[in-house]
């Protein structure tokens, strides 16, 4: 039999684990009724989220797209100097060792 009066004694038979953690208050909110809450508080706050592009941003992509034509240009320019020197290397070996 238990004593109503023992506070301090605990009962073995009656089985009651000790949980890991922060206890559990019943009061939880979900991800969602978190950030609506603090979308809200932001709100009222007059907090503003702004995203301002660059003033010069088309300059830059302009110049960007030109530099990309120039690199195409450059690589053909390449190529066809390659194309020579490949010629001229044939006739340079025809000349100093003809068949």
């Amino acid at each position: 039999m238990i004593d109503s009066a023992d506070k301090a004694t605990i009962d073995l038979f009656q089985g009651q684990e000790k949980r890991r953690g922060r206890p559990v208050t019943g009061t939880a909110k979900t991800n969602a009724e978190r950030m609506r809450a603090y979308r809200k508080n932001r709100k009222e706050q007059g907090v503003r989220v702004v995203v301002q592009r660059p003033a010069d941003l088309d300059q830059l992509i302009d110049d960007e797209s030109n530099l990309y034509r120039q690199l195409e240009v450059l690589r053909q320019e390449r190529d066809e100097a390659l194309k020579r020197v490949a010629e001229l290397e044939q006739q340079s070996d025809k000349t100093y060792f003809p068949d």
